[in-house]
């Protein structure tokens, strides 16, 4: 599969690069807007100073209401819609739960990279 842009792979949940155990230099993300999207999915919505409307809106995110688990897809496919309407991804699929017993929220989010034309699924808590 050839990559069409170079972008370090991150460690999702820290967003540091990863580098490669062999050579020592950046690891290449096996698809750029698979980093695009964790990117936005680990940043607080107006954290960015480039640019304040990436993000997700987790301020007010009550993890314990009956309805969160839905509430937080919403805000997930509300940071995302950026790249479905550019068409940088299509097939958006947003799962959640809420595991009470942690006191978190589970999210997984799918979607096709359009120009890989693959499949890439990403997890994370909350």
């Amino acid at each position: 599969m050839s990559v069409y842009a170079f972008e370090p792979d991150r460690d999702p949940a820290t967003g540091e690069p990863l580098l490669d155990a062999t050579t020592g230099e950046f690891r290449a993300s096996a698809s750029p807007m698979l980093t695009v999207v964790c990117t936005t999915l680990r940043t607080p919505l107006g954290r960015c100073y480039a640019d304040p409307t990436l993000g997700v809106d987790w301020s007010a995110h009550d993890k314990l209401r009956a309805s969160s688990a839905a509430d937080a897809a919403a805000k997930i496919r509300a940071a995302l819609k950026r790249y479905v309407d550019n068409g940088s991804i299509t097939n958006l699929a947003v799962q959640t739960e809420t595991a009470p017993e942690l006191g978190r929220l589970l999210y997984s989010v799918s979607f096709t990279d359009v120009r890989l034309n693959a499949r890439f699924t990403t997890t994370g808590t909350l």
